[in-house]
């Protein structure tokens, strides 16, 4: 339900925004048809673009709300591309960007899990997905393979500055309110 999605994802970026967050709204664009998890293997969306324009309607919503950032899916929509979201212009630029006037940062979901592994190399991983349209390429859990590209020359992000925070807010300043209270009774 695309309206709910909007409603309640939407009173979160109001929230985050309120305490000086950034928001990322995840994954572009939509991971809920698949059975496959990405992180163990490679997911293939069978739908066409009537369908998955359902799932699209809530990331709309939320670029007119205010979305900050974006995570395209490690999943292939094989009815619209070949590649995953995540090493798609089409996906990207031409859908998320030009078609949904989606202005802010692209993050690559984490290059390391299966879903990216059908591009073999980490160092390859990563200039795909910026050359498809991210603009930062993340590589979690595995140092090993952030020494293979964290030296080499990458072009600068220039959307960089649009996920620091509105609000400077330490952890010195959480100790010494209830915010940090009432979440610990929550757990």
């Amino acid at each position: 339900n695309p309206e709910a999605v909007v409603k309640l994802a939407g009173a979160l970026i109001e929230g985050m925004h309120e305490a000086g967050m950034k928001c990322v709204g995840k994954h572009f664009p939509g991971h809920g048809h698949v059975a496959l998890d990405s992180h163990l293997d490679l997911p293939i969306d069978e739908r066409s673009m009537n369908e998955i324009r359902q799932d699209i309607l809530s990331f709309k919503g939320l670029i007119g709300q205010g979305l900050d950032a974006v995570m395209p899916a490690h999943v292939v929509y094989s009815q619209v591309d070949d590649k995953p979201a995540g090493f798609s212009s089409k996906w990207i630029k031409d859908i998320l960007q030009s078609q949904l006037g989606f202005a802010g940062v692209v993050f690559s979901d984490d290059l390391s899990m299966q879903g990216a592994h059908f591009i073999k190399g980490i160092v390859e991983r990563v200039q795909v997905s910026l050359d498809s349209g991210c603009d930062i390429a993340l590589i979690c859990n595995h140092p090993e393979l952030v020494a293979q590209v964290i030296d080499l020359d990458w072009p600068k992000c220039e959307k960089l500055h649009l996920m620091k925070g509105i609000k400077p807010f330490n952890l010195d300043k959480i100790a010494h309110n209830n915010h940090r209270q009432n979440i610990q009774s929550l757990l």
